[in-house]
């Protein structure tokens, strides 16, 4: 999360940030900000879409990918990653990764996957990392010729979020709540150089301008022999904070649910964890100060400091569109616009 670009940045759920470039201390001015919503879609349609929207005069484009490119994206979004003037669409089901230009979606080229994939992370101008879902691996691609490579380095089960931090990226390896590690990853020779333990189910990571690793543990649903809920049979999600340049665990912070995205406000010193509401974090001191800051749960969340507001997904199901609902620090919703069905990630692009 948290990447600063001359031109662009990013602040989304699964997503991290680059020392290139300013530390957002001096935003651009709201009228620049455009918010790019990646939506998950429907699995049985494959309907991952994008749905842009203009704060300013609070008007929205839906399915902005296939407005540019007279396509549809075909596959179910699992994340997106804007690097440099790029952007990189992750869809499984037609397992591919689009690539197009950030502000306006125009098609580059499509990396085709033999693997489901999960995540990407931008190495250099050369190479990228592609998680991938049911192999354990992370696979090498070639992102100026958009080829899969040979290359695939073993880390751990069902890798999800994926981080770089110098030569160094950190995978989380979420086992469907089963497993409890982050795999770090040499970028420089594709070997593996350390394994953390964390919390079940490790499935988003967000880095901050500290260089702390937040990783959001989801824990693990228990079912009976007739798939009803089984709370006694639990895990308890949790979030870990990790020092990215030492690779070590710093504090954990257990929530007694099952959270599954957060945000950050570097700027306040806050982060806003999505688990059975939403709760305030104090980045300072590792607690919640605030376990019902907004008393309702959903899909995915982000914070714009363009705004100095919080961004919410509410998926309302896989059957229909989903609502994007704008909320002030203090708690207010000050605005909703429609985007697409089960809205994944938030993206703030400065033009």
């Amino acid at each position: 999360m948290n990447v600063r670009y001359v031109l662009f940045f990013l602040l989304s759920a699964s997503i991290f940030t680059s020392c290139l470039g300013d530390t957002g201390n001096n935003p651009d001015p709201l009228e620049l900000a455009t918010v790019y919503v990646s939506n998950e879609g429907n699995f049985s349609d494959a309907s991952g879409s994008i749905t842009s929207y203009d704060p300013e005069s609070g008007s929205s484009l839906q399915s902005a990918f296939e407005e540019a490119n007279g396509r549809p994206l075909a596959g179910i979004i699992q994340s997106v990653k804007i690097r440099g003037e790029r952007l990189y669409i992750v869809l499984n089901e037609a397992n591919k990764i689009e690539v197009t230009e950030v502000g306006t979606l125009e098609s580059i080229g499509t990396i085709e996957m033999s693997t489901t994939p999960t995540d990407f992370e931008l190495i250099n101008e050369e190479v990228g990392y592609v998680s991938n879902l049911y192999d354990g691996s992370v696979t090498v691609v070639n992102v100026q010729d958009f080829e899969e490579t040979d290359t695939a380095i073993a880390v751990g089960s069902q890798p999800r979020s994926m981080v770089r931090l110098g030569n160094m990226v950190y995978v989380a390896n979420s086992g469907s709540g089963s497993a409890n590690t982050i795999t770090v990853v040499n970028a420089s020779s594709d070997t593996v150089m350390d394994t953390i333990e964390v919390g079940a189910g490790p499935a988003e990571i967000a880095l901050d301008v500290s260089n702390r690793l937040w990783v959001v543990c989801s824990g693990k649903i228990a079912y009976d022999e007739n798939w009803e809920r089984d709370p006694a049979n639990d895990v308890p999600g949790s979030v870990y904070i990790l020092d990215g340049g030492s690779a070590t665990v710093i504090d954990s912070i257990q929530t007694g649910g099952h959270p599954s995205d957060i945000a950050l406000n570097n700027e306040g010193a806050e982060a806003y964890l999505i688990d059975e509401a939403v709760s305030v974090v104090d980045m300072n001191t590792y607690e919640v100060k605030e376990a019902r800051f907004i008393d309702r749960t959903f899909s995915s969340i982000e914070y714009m400091p363009t705004e100095g507001r919080i961004y919410v997904g509410d998926s309302r199901g896989y059957s229909q569109n989903g609502q994007a609902l704008i909320y002030e620090l203090s708690g207010t919703a000050v605005d909703s616009f429609t985007v697409g069905i089960a809205p994944r990630i938030f993206h703030f692009i400065v033009n």
